[in-house]
């Protein structure tokens, strides 16, 4: 029988330990330690969790949470037991990462607060409706964790009557609003957002509600890595914390001698893709006092086709910003001018289009495997000098070692993920507002804020096409193409919120 999912288990595990360190904060209740051994045992049995609850005197901090105790019970094996709390060491993580959380002043008052995981709070307080409607109006696809990751919410019972009685009065539950214009109707619900955001930090500061987003602790030099963050708070009278900036954008390709290496392979004594990031961070220090961070992120890329969001510091590994898959990066990176630039690209090296998107997500075209290779390697080629000129006359290798080399030409997965390395910063590259792009990539991964520009763009780029093709008549002022995407975004000013199908993260606590 497989394991629940991932999430039910670290999410319920943090409660039940939260749970214990209330009673006791060396983890021993009426005599018994609650350690690796104690779990294993438990799972053993027939007590498991259900019992374990009854035995440690927790049943009803984890009354919320019925449905993920039965379903861990139902599934979870002592073999599991062994590899989540012994080998993954997640009983030490916990154990640590939970222990400085309530030792904090800052938050002793959650003890007088109930505790469910996101789904459930959602539920109870009307969000998941709201939400639908949001996303429905917005056109956003995915999970209503890019707003909110929160995974445990700590609550009392007028927090839940107010977001309720907040909810009852936006404008995304009034019959009229579905008449209306569609970029009124956007505008109107992001005034709901916003308002709903604003509630939630008015909550929190009168110690009504915590929502937590919870990363496992890192092990490094010997010791559990952790930090309180507060995420998506609003600036101070001072302007802290300061809007997040691209300090670095590195392209995969380095030049070797008359060579060029393209792709950032592994193994390649290449580069690879990588935006580099500064945040100001908002933190607590364990006496409960604030102060200012910064930090650095990182955007990269994996050969899993995904991209991500990391941290650099080593002792905060585990808490990596997360990851977004390449049908949600099209939607928050698609631009006219970025696409026909790929498209330009494609049409130089393809007899027929390769794909209508800026991703082609690996695709390659030929009759014989041999001919998808060679076109995915031209059509790599040209993305790499449409990059970065200078490497025109070069000769494009994916490794220094010739060996290495003439083994990558061969291997379609190493060429998928250099097609779409290039595809990324090519889109990136040419958009115009490249930094704008990286960052709302970044604020995508991250849990703060969402974005959908292509719809938009790709109207501009349909009109924008139109408008150039008529200014290329007899008597017309000719156009270029970007005076002509220009005429075609001021021409759909007046009907559409331009690019900003945008909405922001919402406040939360980040433990990592």
């Amino acid at each position: 029988m497989a394991l629940p999912a991932a999430e039910i288990i670290n999410e319920t595990m943090w409660v039940v330990y939260y749970a214990i360190s209330k009673k006791s904060s060396k983890f021993v209740v009426n005599g018994i330690e609650v350690n690796e051994s104690f779990w294993v045992n438990a799972f053993s049995s027939k007590d498991k969790l259900t019992g374990s609850l009854k035995t440690l005197g927790i049943s009803s901090d984890l009354s919320g949470m019925s449905y993920e105790v039965r379903n861990i019970d139902s599934k979870m094996t002592e073999k599991d037991a062994t590899s989540y709390f012994v080998k993954n060491k997640w009983h030490e993580a916990l154990k640590s990462q939970v222990s400085k959380f309530v030792s904090n002043p800052k938050f002793t008052f959650l003890s007088r607060l109930s505790i469910v995981r996101q789904s459930d709070f959602y539920d109870q307080s009307g969000l998941t409706d709201f939400l639908k409607k949001v996303w429905n109006t917005f056109k956003f696809s995915g999970t209503f964790d890019r707003w909110n990751p929160a995974d445990v919410w700590f609550y009392n019972a007028n927090a839940i009557k107010e977001i309720k009685s907040y909810l009852k009065a936006c404008s995304v539950y009034k019959p009229e609003t579905r008449t209306l214009p569609p970029r009124v109707q956007k505008t109107l619900a992001l005034e709901d957002v916003l308002g709903l955001n604003r509630l939630f930090v008015k909550l929190y500061e009168e110690k009504k509600l915590v929502p937590v987003s919870l990363k496992k602790s890192t092990l490094y030099k010997a010791e559990f890595s952790f930090r309180i963050g507060l995420v998506n708070v609003p600036q101070d009278d001072l302007g802290r914390p300061a809007p997040p900036k691209v300090t670095k954008k590195q392209m995969p390709i380095k030049k070797s001698g008359s060579s060029a290496i393209v792709g950032g392979a592994a193994g390649s004594s290449g580069v690879n893709l990588k935006y580099d990031i500064e945040i100001d961070q908002v933190e607590y220090d364990m006496n409960g006092t604030k102060k200012y961070v910064r930090e650095y992120d990182y955007i990269g890329y994996n050969e899993k086709g995904k991209t991500l969001g990391v941290k650099k510091e080593r002792q905060f590994e585990s808490a990596q910003g997360g990851s977004l898959g390449l049908d949600l990066a099209e939607k928050v990176l698609y631009t006219a001018s970025g696409s026909r630039a790929i498209r330009d690209v494609r049409d130089r090296v393809f007899d027929k289009s390769l794909s209508s998107d800026i991703f082609s997500r690996g695709k390659m075209i030929g009759k014989e495997y041999q001919d998808k290779l060679a076109n995915a390697f031209d059509y790599i080629s040209e993305m790499a000098k449409e990059l970065d000129p200078s490497i025109k006359d070069s000769k494009i290798k994916f490794a220094v070692a010739e060996s290495n080399n003439k083994s990558y030409i061969k291997d379609k997965q190493v060429l998928e993920e250099i097609q779409n390395k290039l595809e990324i910063a090519l889109s990136i590259d040419k958009s115009g507002i490249s930094d704008e792009l990286i960052l709302d990539l970044w604020a995508a991964i991250t849990s703060k804020g969402i974005t959908n520009r292509r719809d938009y763009e790709k109207l501009v780029e349909r009109i924008g096409k139109s408008k150039l093709e008529k200014s290329r008549k007899k008597g017309q002022k000719q156009l270029s193409q970007k005076e002509a995407d220009t005429a075609a975004k001021q021409a759909l000013s007046a009907t559409i919120v331009g690019d900003k199908s945008k909405i922001p993260g919402s406040f939360h606590v980040k433990l990592y």
